[in-house]
């Protein structure tokens, strides 16, 4: 029994050993002892240590509902296919007072260059088998030390809010127009509104990311009397300064001018005051007729409903565009496991390693269309 225990005792020994050659990992943090839902910003760093093959990095971040994490970039800073290296930068954004822990799991899918050379031929399984090399680890954990804050705290970070009317006097038929703007860094749940409602008032909003550190409340409002537009405040705190603060807006009074809806009636009847003449009247039937002929005719044209819709780009067809050579375009299909790549795969292959001549654009042409 001991023996056996010792075997087995060495083989794990030897299993993380070997999974430790294959790449390495850094983890740069930069506050371990953050307040609640302040900003962190984690890099972490995998590097191929094993050069024998080429080497596909997968990383992913264990699911918690005691944080929210944002991947704001995947950059890869390789030297050559062999020295792969990538950086992952993430927002960390503690929900929870406290101790929380923060743990990656990373893949490393290793290909051998070789190998690749003879997939001429079979189905995407065969690919799958080339890549079934793979080495999985789990990073050390991080850990966080959350400090308190106040509970009615909605942001947390620096922030500023400034408002825009367009009048302070309309008519009850006008509209009138008020925008809020919300810019700063840092934690936002993304407010739905900030204008509380106001009595006989009808309130529109529309909200806009103008970019990631600004947001407008656009809001339309249409009174049948005078009213008053009330204070807007917001809690925040500032973990650099360590101190509570409010943005507030001023309230401000609207006049609204009634219109009677009378004066807007034309009393004075513009038609001409004679007999129906149908002669005089042709022209515009015939102008009417052909108008509804052709409105009728883009009706029923089938390819009206049948349009292709425009598809945004993933990120391996963004990878694909930005493909500098055969070589590259061809261990990208490789990666992606997908049968249809088949016959580019094949016509890559000859380019790369039989040294015959492709059309690269035409290539990504192709698969720009699949």
């Amino acid at each position: 029994m001991k023996k056996n225990l010792g075997k087995i005792l060495f083989m794990l020994f030897a299993l993380g050993n070997l999974q430790a050659s294959v790449f390495k990992s850094d983890i740069a943090v930069t506050n371990h002892n953050p307040f609640l839902k302040e900003a962190v910003d984690i890099t972490v760093t995998l590097m191929q240590t094993d050069r024998s093959d080429i080497m596909y990095f997968t990383l992913q971040p264990k699911k918690n509902k005691d944080f929210l994490l944002i991947l704001d970039s995947e950059d890869e800073q390789s030297h050559d296919i062999h020295q792969k290296k990538m950086r992952y930068h993430y927002t960390f954004y503690p929900l929870k007072e406290g101790n929380i822990s923060l743990t990656f799991d990373v893949k490393a899918a290793m290909v051998n260059e070789n190998n690749l050379a003879k997939y001429n031929t079979g189905s995407a399984d065969e690919l799958t088998a080339l890549e079934s090399k793979s080495y999985h680890d789990t990073l050390k954990p991080i850990i966080f030390h959350v400090k308190p804050i106040k509970n009615n705290i909605t942001l947390v970070g620096d922030f500023s809010l400034s408002s825009k009317l367009d009048k302070t006097h309309i008519t009850s038929n006008d509209q009138l127009n008020l925008t809020y703007t919300l810019k700063g860094e840092g934690y936002n749940p993304h407010i739905k509104t900030l204008l509380p409602p106001i009595d006989n008032v009808e309130t529109f909003l529309e909200i806009t990311q103008d970019d990631t550190s600004t947001q407008s409340f656009h809001y339309a409002l249409i009174a049948q009397n005078d009213f008053m537009l009330p204070s807007v405040g917001i809690n925040c705190f500032s973990p650099k300064k360590q101190k509570y603060y409010k943005l507030k807006t001023a309230a401000q009074k609207i006049h609204v001018t009634p219109v009677n809806i009378q004066t807007l009636v034309d009393k004075k009847s513009s038609l001409p005051q004679k007999a129906w003449d149908i002669q005089a009247w042709l022209p515009y039937l015939n102008g009417f007729l052909l108008f509804l002929a052709g409105f009728l005719s883009a009706k029923l044209n089938v390819t009206h409903y049948f349009r292709k819709k425009v598809i945004p780009s993933s990120p391996l067809q963004t990878k694909i565009k930005l493909a500098k050579d055969p070589k590259e375009l061809l261990q990208l299909l490789l990666g992606s496991d997908d049968r249809r790549f088949k016959p580019f795969i094949i016509e890559l292959e000859a380019a790369v390693y039989e040294k015959k001549k492709v059309n690269l654009k035409a290539i990504k042409d192709a698969l720009s269309k699949l």
